[in-house]
């Protein structure tokens, strides 16, 4: 499987990333007043402030840069033994056709992530490093986000350091201390149809899907929390942001019923429906990691809330979701040939909630009044209206 192509331009482009902290005191002439440093932020020297230019910030501005512009060396990204991501999938059925018209089905699928790559920031473990071989000043470089490399985590891992005289270090998946990323997915799907023949006036399908999907890795993405950035998501950026994180994944739906079909009510005129019915998604609760200072530092983004560790997929569920869909034809025998289209969507306006506020913690701390509060709903009932016209 390929890496994903957001995880190679930014790890070989030329990448600015810095943040500012401060302290603001006022607002004079349509600018902030910037006060004091804020303290628990440490980082590179201070760096230009792309939202305050031209002019001269007051007092101390802390800053932590990611990327400064320049064109990182490769060998200080790219562990030299990465292994390619890798899936083991494997199907068994069988389908038995009754007669003309009936047939059913069932199936049953497993896949496995064997390997992936992910981008996995090293800070914690060169401190350990240069602590063990009583290498002094590396606090001062590798501040917990210097050097994110992409390993396979669980696994040992060879790069050189972005600092010091660039050496080249193996470190063993212990020292790094990432688990093996895991995410398995089983399904057991019963399927039935009914073919139209000729002089029939209807046909029907289905299906029903018993599935599971778990690990700790969903994949180019995390859901969770609507994090899109693909390939660059920091479920392995901290070894603390693992914590907890083996479970349901967030597109785990345990049941699914799926019903379709058609009638024709004349020769021209025509009704279809499409039936689906989900189980609820499980859902985290993210918080502040107690104990990882690093992995602290990205906010409510552990699977902590208020100190407790609150195992992925457990903290709470969305609703189930029933939706009924309605397509109308009507075919007119003129030149080529006439379709005028009628789409119905969500036809009883079915709202039931899909997904909920999974920040538990405040990012400054404390907890949050909006955790589990409803953040998105069924699509609400459409109608679309269309004409099909061919020669």
């Amino acid at each position: 499987m390929p890496i994903a192509s957001n995880t190679a331009f930014r790890f070989t482009g030329f990448e600015e990333f810095w943040r500012e902290y401060w302290t603001i005191t006022g607002v004079a002439g349509g600018q902030p007043v910037l006060g004091s440093q804020i303290t628990g932020f440490t980082g590179a020297n201070a760096c230009p402030s792309p939202l305050l230019a031209g002019s001269a910030p007051a007092g101390t501005v802390a800053c932590v840069v990611t990327g400064d512009g320049s064109a990182r060396p490769s060998d200080t990204q790219v562990a030299s033994d990465l292994e390619a991501t890798q899936e083991d999938e494997w199907i068994i059925g069988i389908n038995h056709q009754f007669n003309e018209r009936w047939s059913f089905g069932v199936s049953l699928t497993h896949r496995e992530l064997v390997t992936t790559a992910e981008d996995v920031a090293v800070d914690a473990a060169v401190l350990n490093y240069c602590a063990a071989n009583a290498i002094a000043n590396c606090s001062s470089t590798w501040t917990g986000f210097h050097q994110y490399v992409v390993v396979n985590p669980g696994s040992s891992a060879t790069f050189a350091l972005a600092g010091l005289d660039g050496r080249t270090v193996t470190f063993t998946a212990e020292e790094l201390g990432y688990p093996e990323a895991e995410r398995t997915y089983d399904a057991l799907e019963f399927t039935f149809r009914r073919e139209r023949q000729e002089g029939d006036r209807w046909d029907i399908a289905g299906s029903y899907t018993l599935s599971e999907s778990r690990g700790n890795t969903e994949g180019f993405v995390n859901s969770d929390f609507d994090q899109d950035d693909a390939g660059i998501t920091q479920g392995f950026d901290q070894p603390g942001l693992v914590d907890g994180a083996n479970g349901r994944l967030p597109n785990d739906r345990t049941h699914r019923i799926k019903l379709w079909g058609s009638y024709d009510i004349t020769e021209a005129f025509s009704i279809g429906s499409q039936v689906q019915i989900s189980s609820p998604r499980p859902l985290s609760c993210f918080g502040l990691h107690p104990t990882d200072p690093f992995a602290n530092a990205y906010g409510a983004a552990s699977h902590f809330c208020d100190g407790v560790l609150i195992q992925r997929g457990t903290a709470s569920e969305s609703d189930w979701l029933y939706n009924v869909d309605l397509s109308f034809r009507y075919n007119i025998d003129v030149a080529g040939g006439l379709t005028l289209r009628a789409d119905v969507f969500n036809v009883f306006d079915s709202h039931g909630v899909n997904a909920r506020n999974e920040l538990g913690d405040l990012a400054a701390g404390g907890p949050n009044p909006n955790y589990d509060q409803p953040t998105g709903y069924q699509p609400p009932r459409s109608v679309r209206l269309g004409l099909d016209i061919r020669f």
